[in-house]
């Protein structure tokens, strides 16, 4: 079920908000990275995860997944696994 543009727009202001640091996992899609890409200070990881649980052959299936940083997390030497 898809959810309207302000169910995305929500996050991305409160992470935006956020006076420590955070880190926002969301579905991997060029319409979200536009939706964080109006703020400043994000940085962005994506990476591609298997997911069993939505194929019901029981294969893994290939999904991107969005990490949203609200912080610049490449400039502070975290390791992210």
């Amino acid at each position: 079920m898809p959810f309207a543009w302000a169910e995305y727009e929500a996050p991305a202001s409160t992470l935006a908000g956020i006076k420590g640091r955070a880190i926002l996992s969301i579905n991997d899609h060029p319409d979200i990275r536009l939706c964080f890409d109006g703020f400043d200070g994000f940085d962005a990881e994506s990476l591609e995860l298997g997911d069993s649980l939505s194929n019901h052959s029981g294969a893994s299936a290939q999904r991107k997944e969005l990490l949203v940083f609200s912080w610049g997390w490449w400039r502070t030497r975290m390791v992210c696994f």
